[in-house]
């Protein structure tokens, strides 16, 4: 295998990759899994003994023990935070961060007692012993070489997630600060006897927590961050820091023999977090011979990706909001390693990165909450599974000297943790000159059209293609009034439930049109991707003081004997705080036409005439007002959303529907208000019809 990825690299060096080579290659580590998937199960795990560890240094260390304490006395490479610095740290979190600090002991006291809240599923409870490679709420577990293991596992309901989210030891972060926080050793020996019980459990390529490289590397992550925590206690001996130690090299080890892209393609966020992980390995066993290489071939792996993976205008090409913010991390935390520890990073990177961060400035709403486009698992590095995006914003306003990110009166906890101790300081010494002004924005290359306008934000999707693309074309995002009204209604699962996963990445759980109830794309029957491109056009996106434009038409529907073309015409009129939705059917025939709103949790009702009126408690209001010269069928029906992976809640869906005769045009208005400000739904559509007369008369609209 390393001969091979030899091989891909010196190819690529040279410039004489071709198709030929990459398929020859690609045989060659086919033929080399299937011997390993073979063979491997009789081969007894790999064990790395002291002398064998300390053959790998860069030094003559004559026993491992001084190894160990060379290491913990160091003064570099750095990594965020010295524990020499514990009580300004503690002295500045107290300060600034009064009621986190308490909620992380008591999440760290939770954590002693073996309860977690793994994504959706809180207070999973294990009983004396920590079953790391299991799914308790099906009591199913995954114990087999790890080739051989199927990681949907569809046959049964389970959710290997929650073994990777377990053994992630994201709550080691809330264990070391709790323990610096409180001086309590019981967190300290907790952090011990979780690395013993895993290591006893978890043997190298063993089970669920081998099958995925990106795993691996978010755990090493995890791992070196703890250890800078317990440095000092009594209880994080000198046996026990040799066996973290050997632990990480062979987590390093596993991931260059299983990384999940290659130099030559665009692969997702996996790749990015094993380059990542090599990459924070790499730094931190600088004393191994495997160091400097694992330090360059992680960042090699980041910055080729991140000109491959992020488009030119910021956007992730996975499409997902989510993942955008997950990629966004890995290159932040890489960014300020890289700072800390004097590497230069490119300033291509840095300005795409920049542009990633415009992005997240753009979709985030007024309330700071975002839109659940795509796919989401609610995965996280350093933010603290709080809101991320704002973290980021705030760590890019510090460390690219951009105030305009600054979207926070307080530096968020997670950025401060990333940052350091000057951070919040430097933070508020920043000022914002004037309260800033977000305009509506294009993303064509990603395919995000955001309208804005004071409290109003909506954001529509037309792109080609992505890993963690759902059936949502032409499909939009609506929150106004500090309200979220028509939703995009999150993921949900993806291997728990085939039957849920295709529901919630179906076309009829998007806010767009539904020909003859077929998917745009349809799945197979096992599928849990969409992984067919879209054909669809923009015709137009004009934005201005007074009105925002988008005008797209998609080809999804040309499978069907009238080849059905389904255009899109969105008219927000700012002023009015309303919209105008006209969508376009052509190509013949008759067919069953539905229209779709997801609507988010709010209370609701619908009209005689079809009227759907959506409210909270606090006074704000959204009107769909349905074409009045169809004469549609109005349908109000139990639906779903996800604000979290592994966890939905009941909401309502609006479908208007009938057969009609193509081509035809639907004339359907969105408005929004508070009690106040809105009106009766014919004044709304008197006014409505008339403004998109108006605007007919330009030029974009024919």
């Amino acid at each position: 295998m390393g001969y091979i990825k030899q091989c891909r690299e010196e190819l690529a060096a040279l410039g004489l990759v071709d198709f030929s080579c990459l398929k020859y290659i690609n045989l060659l580590n086919k033929a080399k899994t299937g011997l390993k998937r073979l063979y491997g199960p009789h081969l007894k795990p790999s064990t790395l003994t002291d002398k064998k560890l300390l053959g790998l240094t860069q030094n003559n260390y004559s026993e491992s023990e001084a190894l160990a304490r060379h290491i913990s006395q160091r003064k570099s490479p750095h990594f965020l935070f010295e524990h020499h610095n514990r009580n300004i740290y503690v002295k500045l979190a107290r300060r600034n961060y009064p009621d986190s600090t308490k909620r992380t002991i008591a999440k760290a006291d939770q954590v002693c007692k073996h309860v977690f809240d793994l994504l959706g599923y809180p207070g999973q409870k294990f009983s004396k012993d920590i079953e790391w490679k299991s799914d308790l709420r099906f009591g199913v577990s995954w114990n087999d070489y790890y080739l051989n293991i199927n990681c949907a596992g569809l046959g049964k309901p389970s959710d290997m997630r929650i073994s990777w989210e377990l053994s992630r030891f994201q709550h080691f972060i809330s264990l070391g600060r709790a323990y610096w926080y409180t001086g309590d050793e019981k967190y300290a020996r907790e952090f011990v006897r979780q690395l013993q019980s895993w290591w006893e459990a978890n043997p190298l390529e063993w089970g669920s927590n081998w099958t995925c490289a990106m795993e691996a590397a978010m755990r090493a992550i995890s791992w070196i961050r703890a250890y800078y925590f317990f440095l000092d206690s009594p209880a994080f001996t000198i046996d026990i820091q040799i066996g973290l130690i050997k632990s990480l090299i062979q987590h390093g080890k596993y991931i260059q023999s299983n990384l999940e892209g290659n130099p030559y393609g665009r692969f997702g966020n996996h790749y990015m977090a094993n380059g990542l992980g090599l990459f924070c390995l790499g730094l931190f066993l600088s004393d191994f011979k495997v160091g400097p290489k694992w330090l360059a071939r992680g960042l090699d792996i980041l910055w080729r990706q991140t000109e491959k993976q992020i488009y030119p205008d910021g956007v992730d090409y996975e499409q997902s909001i989510d993942y955008h913010r997950q990629v966004l991390e890995i290159l932040l935390l890489a960014i300020q390693l890289c700072r800390l520890n004097h590497i230069a990073v490119p300033p291509a990177i840095e300005k795409r990165v920049i542009k990633m961060l415009e992005f997240v400035l753009a979709y985030i709403r007024p309330d700071g909450s975002t839109p659940m486009i795509g796919d989401a698992d609610n995965g996280w590095l350093w933010s603290q599974g709080d809101n991320g995006h704002l973290a980021c914003l705030a760590a890019g306003a510090m460390l690219f000297e951009k105030p305009g990110f600054k979207s926070t009166s307080k530096l968020p906890e997670a950025s401060f943790w990333l940052l350091g101790i000057d951070s919040l300081k430097a933070f508020d010494s920043v000022a914002v000159k004037e309260k800033r002004l977000i305009k509506s924005k294009a993303y064509d290359q990603a395919g995000f059209y955001i309208m804005r306008h004071k409290d109003i934000h909506l954001t529509l999707h037309c792109s080609k293609y992505g890993l963690h693309g759902h059936n949502d074309i032409l499909g939009f995002d609506l929150f106004a009034q500090e309200q979220h009204f028509i939703a995009d209604p999150g993921t949900y699962t993806y291997s728990g439930s085939l039957k849920w996963r295709k529901h919630f990445i179906s076309a009829s759980s998007h806010n767009t049109i539904r020909v003859d109830e077929q998917e745009f794309h349809r799945l197979a029957e096992n599928a849990l991707w969409v992984d067919e491109e879209n054909q669809y056009k923009i015709i137009s996106w004009e934005s201005s003081a007074e009105y925002d434009f988008f005008d797209a038409e998609h080809y999804c529907y040309h499978r069907l004997a009238d080849k059905v073309t389904h255009r899109r015409q969105v008219l927000f009129v700012k002023q009015a705080g309303y919209f105008i939705i006209n969508d376009i059917l052509s190509g013949g025939g008759k067919h069953e036409i539905e229209i779709i709103f997801n609507l988010a949790p709010t209370q609701v009702e619908l009209s005689p005439a079809g009227v759907l009126k959506s409210s909270n408690n606090k006074g704000a209001y959204m009107l769909i007002i349905p074409d009045t010269n169809q004469q549609l069928e109005a349908k109000l029906t139990d639906s779903w959303i996800s604000y979290v992976y592994g966890a939905k809640q009941a909401t309502k869906k609006m479908v208007y529907s009938k057969q009609l005769e193509l081509p035809t045009e639907l004339f359907t208005i969105i408005a929004t208000g508070n009690a106040a400000e809105i009106q009766a739904p014919e004044t709304i559509e008197g006014a409505a019809r008339k403004a998109w007369k108006q605007f007919t008369l330009h030029p974009a609209a024919k």
